[in-house]
């Protein structure tokens, strides 16, 4: 909702059915940049995934950081969190970014209006994180989990 409040160039799609939905259901009910989907067919997130500008974790804790996989296979940069293990697929400035705190919704925030500003600098991240993320298949994700475990 803060990303929401403060974004006026473009809208907020919130996807899933966790604890907050209801909430959001209600909050998107009045404003107009904040579309809330909740559990759809997986065609309907991946259309709406591939179609956004860029994809973000704001939460505290991820332990395994598949959302960013999800976004940067359908080639859209990625913002993780510090708390996120996004952060071992994301390399900053290249195919998304690393905040420097989990509600860094400003910082956030000039990114992604950077990436709508300048789309030639969003494509190249996006082909850059696809890039990535297709060489993440999951035989290759566990030994990369496991060898980040391990060190």
């Amino acid at each position: 909702m803060k990303i929401a409040d403060k974004l006026k160039t473009a809208a907020v799609v919130v996807a899933g059915a966790g604890e907050a939905a209801d909430e959001l259901r209600q909050e998107a009910k009045v404003r107009r940049n904040l579309v809330v989907i909740g559990n759809h067919e997986p065609q309907v997130l991946a259309s709406v995934t591939k179609s956004s500008v860029a994809g973000v974790d704001l939460s505290s804790y991820e332990p395994m950081g598949v959302r960013a996989l999800e976004y940067m296979y359908a080639g859209v940069p990625f913002a993780a969190s510090p708390n996120s293990r996004a952060d071992w697929y994301v390399a900053n400035g290249v195919d998304g970014m690393h905040l420097n705190r989990s509600e860094a919704v400003d910082e956030f925030l000039t990114w992604v209006e950077t990436l709508i500003k300048s789309p030639e600098v969003r494509d190249e991240m996006g082909r850059k994180a696809k890039r990535k993320a297709a060489g993440l298949t999951a035989d290759k994700l566990a030994a990369a989990i496991i060898e980040k475990i391990s060190s």
